[in-house]
């Protein structure tokens, strides 16, 4: 049993989940595809991005929430230690997390933070750092993946734009698939599709995309 972070009642989440940022229907054709996914074991999933014009940690709570309401217990992962975000959405300290896990080997369990949301946790990201090799990372990160796999429905990663980020490449191995996130009038066709293409190069898929509107 993990170990969470109890928060008291009074603490709402920050998340501004309405139609102007991401429609509520491209939520639940995401959540009817890792729902299709999804039998006894557990379904690890990456959200990430072919920029960094996409606010990916909105759409990924969003995602979180609406698998949770259906009864899933499941962890999101905030995988970005140079921009974290996830803790802010829900009032939560970034003091250790998923670099933790990864640098200094530490438990999952420990770090691990409850959120007001029946069946929500969150793994923050942790403090940013550099200088590990990645056949080290890797062995780290599959350790992580294990931990989370063993005691959550749905874990999803929020990782980095993907061509640009190491680590995304990392826990891409560990993942069932892969969500891509873009924005409307910024992101370009050719970086979704090169985007795609790395994804599947490294033997996985992509479900789908979620298109973010508004500013």
């Amino acid at each position: 049993m993990f170990k969470t972070e109890k928060k008291t009642a009074g603490k709402r989440s920050r998340a501004v989940l309405n139609e102007r940022f991401v429609s509520t229907e491209q939520i639940r054709m995401i959540q009817l595809r890792v729902q299709h996914l999804m039998g006894k074991d557990t379904v690890n999933i990456m959200m990430t991005s072919a920029d960094d014009y996409v606010k990916k940690s909105l759409l990924a709570v969003k995602l979180s929430m609406a698998m949770a309401e259906q009864g899933k217990r499941v962890l999101l992962v905030d995988m970005d230690t140079s921009k974290p975000s996830v803790h802010q959405w829900f009032g939560q300290t970034n003091m250790s997390g998923w670099a933790e896990t990864v640098f200094d080997n530490k438990k999952a369990a420990g770090l691990i933070q409850d959120t007001i949301h029946p069946g929500l946790y969150t793994l923050t990201a942790g403090q940013n750092r550099r200088g590990s090799q990645d056949a080290l990372l890797m062995e780290q990160v599959k350790k992580t993946a294990a931990e989370c796999r063993g005691n959550f429905d749905l874990v999803l990663y929020l990782a980095p734009s993907y061509t640009s980020s190491a680590d995304a490449q990392l826990v891409v191995h560990e993942c069932d698939g892969v969500i891509v996130t873009a924005k409307t009038g910024k992101t370009k066709v050719a970086d979704l599709l090169s985007t795609r293409k790395e994804v599947e190069k490294a033997g996985n898929k992509v479900l789908g995309v979620i298109l973010q509107t508004g500013r």
